[in-house]
């Protein structure tokens, strides 16, 4: 376009140009300021100054809760206080008298908010949401609004269940997440002449797949069609099984076992049935893996499984991953997904500015590079494209974008059944004891489950007993 010359046609361009400024100006402040108004409100923090920064002169102890105080500082603490020479730390890692770490149980938080009065919490899903719903934490909303803090860098996943569990809000942030998927030896399925496996099949689809292979290796070991973290055991199967169907463990009502269910009977007689015809690996030894030898063509592991793979130059067979196997019902779920560490402020901190600045420094972009370079295990960072191109970068080709495909499922984003943590570990080991009697022809799958639905019923009642 051909600007005039003409003075007179100056003074209108020049008169449009600054009724177009005001305008905008006006649009800004009915609009922008609303907007920050009502984080404001929703956080009930209205005379927070969005200039108020960190007094570097005034002397700050932190009380942070931590499994560890050597590897909070290693892994955060050091590289805070370079930051920030004015703050020190006291990492609390337990309830006095209470040996469990508190951070997995809402009691335990409780207990540690009124005798300790920590800064900055480091909680599970469970946890958070209790917290917030008590407005026992501080929303951290007008603080990423304040310093342009990146939530576009995380995975929405992520931010959208701890939006869930805030009622809206964010109340906590987590650098880390955890998921399982279907790892599986591409050298296997080629010299079978099997069709790969792909994202999102049902556990119907993978067993069968699994039932193809029935041979034996080169060097006369049986080749097998799966295995399962942790342990391959019936156990570990049929609990991953079951939650990707959300079969519930506990009656709402009753509040005992609910096994004798026709889903948990079908559950039982497909993965017995596998074991007995010999395709899915039955692991005894801890320290041996079966797929890392190449003697399982598929194993459901979580992410961290990709660093073993890489160890030491790598295992000898070509390898890829797919997502975890999924409800057909549900076909975009995960029903592994896990947010196991949440960092929140505590609303009565007396220094909630300088817990912010930890809770911002702990999920960093610098941070999620130290962890990548750092960790043996590569965590599976919510920052999602920073992790997919660094270990691309680093030669991985595998489609580890897999890990990001599916959003939390039903049984994850659900409320806990009120199983303690402690009795499903004593569960797992029963039914592995169950299942073998099944197998060795000395009880039914249907005896099994009445064994189970009244001895775990008693162990059950055991552990709510002890966690009181």
């Amino acid at each position: 376009m051909q600007l005039n010359r003409r003075r007179g046609n100056g003074r209108k361009v020049k008169a449009g140009v600054a009724a177009l400024v005001c305008a905008l100006f006006v649009i800004a402040f009915i609009v922008v300021r609303p907007v920050s108004e009502r984080i404001s409100r929703l956080t009930g923090e209205t005379s927070r100054d969005p200039d108020d920064r960190v007094d570097l002169e005034q002397p700050v102890r932190l009380k942070v809760v931590y499994p560890d105080e050597q590897i909070f500082m290693e892994k955060y603490g050091k590289s805070f206080m370079l930051r920030y020479p004015n703050v020190s730390f006291e990492v609390l890692t337990a309830v006095p008298g209470d040996p469990g770490i508190p951070l997995a149980e809402s009691g335990s938080i409780k207990k540690m908010l009124n005798q300790q009065r920590p800064d900055v919490l480091l909680l599970n899903q469970e946890s958070l949401g209790y917290l917030a719903a008590k407005n026992q934490l501080a929303a951290l909303d007008s603080w990423i609004v304040r310093d342009r803090f990146d939530l576009q860098a995380f995975d929405s996943k992520v931010t959208d269940r701890l939006r869930q569990l805030g009622g809206g809000l964010l109340y906590g942030l987590a650098p880390e997440i955890e998921r399982m998927g279907l790892f599986y030896n591409r050298d296997l399925f080629r010299s079978e002449g099997f069709a790969f496996p792909v994202s999102r099949m049902s556990w119907y689809d993978v067993l069968q797949t699994a039932a193809r292979f029935q041979a034996e290796g080169g060097d006369g070991e049986r080749i097998f069609g799966l295995s399962v973290y942790p342990r391959s055991t019936p156990g570990s199967l049929i609990s991953l099984v079951a939650a990707t169907l959300d079969l519930r463990m506990i009656d709402p009502v009753s509040r005992g076992l609910t096994l004798q269910a026709a889903g948990w009977r079908d559950v039982w007689t497909t993965v017995i049935g596998g074991y007995k015809n010999g395709y899915l690996a039955w692991e005894t030894l801890p320290a041996r893996n079966l797929f890392l030898e190449g003697k399982v063509a598929m194993s459901v592991q979580p992410f961290t499984f990709l660093s073993k793979l890489r160890e030491s130059g790598g295992v000898s067979f070509d390898w890829d991953v797919v997502t975890e196997p999924v409800n057909p019902g549900s076909p975009d779920q995960s029903a592994t997904f896990q947010i196991p560490m949440i960092y929140a402020v505590y609303a009565g901190s007396p220094s909630a500015k300088v817990a912010w600045e930890l809770v911002k420094h702990i999920n960093s972009p610098e941070i999620a590079d130290q962890q990548i370079r750092d960790n043996r295990e590569v965590p599976l960072l919510s920052r999602k494209q920073q992790l997919l191109e660094r270990l691309r970068s680093s030669g991985v080709k595998a489609d580890i974008d897999c890990f990001y495909e599916l959003k939390p499922g039903a049984s994850v984003s659900a409320p806990k059944d009120g199983v303690p943590a402690a009795f499903r570990s004593v569960f797992a080991g029963m039914m592995d004891g169950e299942a073998a009697q099944v197998l060795e022809g000395r009880k039914t799958v249907a005896e099994a489950l009445q064994a189970m639905e009244r001895q775990g019923g008693e162990a059950l009642l055991h552990s709510r007993t002890e966690g009181r």
